[in-house]
């Protein structure tokens, strides 16, 4: 005798074919076997093979089982006990739904029901992909370095004058490196950070740099000349607004 579903479910009900004809069944992930009903098997005209089992119901009362059918699924044969006094015509254990790859891939949903489930677009999976170094499990949170106190009066005039002109300000940024103080002449420093770790992660723009040597070549046949000494010619260099959030640094200060 062979079966075959003939209907796709979304509850643990569902309709098997057995040997053409309409079986109404229950799929019970607590069986340990799987029963059919003693009527169906008489209006189906199924062969039984006598047998004597113990087999307790869901309230742990004993069933009185002495017959048993064998029916086979993708070429493997499935032993199910004919029992009296069933509500379905049969009921199904999860082992045959797990051993059948025709019945899993049809139940896939009902034995791995998906909760609040997301649909992801091709566009967003392949934001994810490109950037799967952003969406890492492992974080790393760089400590802010401490501003030495002979230091701190100084590093706080060069950080209100950045604030002042808007060259920084206050962050929320998720990113963060640490200021580095660097000296300048005995009575001065230099703010700089330092972004090595950015810099490991970061994807370069494939620009390269003219040459020097081909650079001074072309100004052969120039006559005039003129140079500009810029104050702090690194504030004359803008950032797009998607680049800002990746240089925020940390201080005594705060996150700028």
């Amino acid at each position: 005798m062979s079966w075959q579903i003939n209907a796709y479910c979304l509850t643990n009900e569902f309709n098997l074919n057995i040997n053409n004809t309409p079986t109404n069944c229950l799929l019970d992930s607590g069986a340990n076997v799987s029963l059919i009903s003693s009527n169906y098997c008489k209006h189906s005209n199924l062969k039984i093979q006598l047998t004597h089992v113990n087999i307790k119901d869901a309230s742990n009362n004993p069933m009185h089982i002495d017959a048993k059918i064998t029916l086979t699924l993708d070429g493997e044969p499935f032993t199910v006990f004919v029992a009296k006094d069933l509500i379905y015509d049969m009921i199904v254990e999860t082992d045959i739904i797990m051993k059948s790859h025709l019945i899993f891939e049809k139940f896939t949903t009902l034995l791995r029901p998906a909760v609040n489930a997301v649909n992801f677009n091709d566009t967003l999976e392949n934001l994810i992909k490109q950037n799967e170094k952003a969406f890492s499990k492992i974080t790393h949170q760089l400590g802010k370095r401490p501003t030495p106190l002979a230091l701190r009066e100084i590093v706080k005039k060069k950080i209100d004058e950045m604030l002042l002109h808007k060259i920084i300000w206050s962050s929320n940024s998720p990113w963060s490196a640490p200021l580095q103080i660097v000296a300048k002449g005995e009575k001065d420093v230099r703010l700089c950070v330092n972004y090595r770790k950015l810099n490991r992660i970061i994807k370069l723009d494939a620009y390269s740099l003219p040459n020097m040597q081909l650079f001074l070549q072309n100004l052969h046949d120039r006559t005039v000349f003129s140079n500009i000494d810029l104050t702090k010619r690194y504030w004359q260099v803008g950032l797009t607004e998607e680049s800002k959030q990746y240089t925020a640094f940390s201080c005594d200060l705060g996150l700028f």
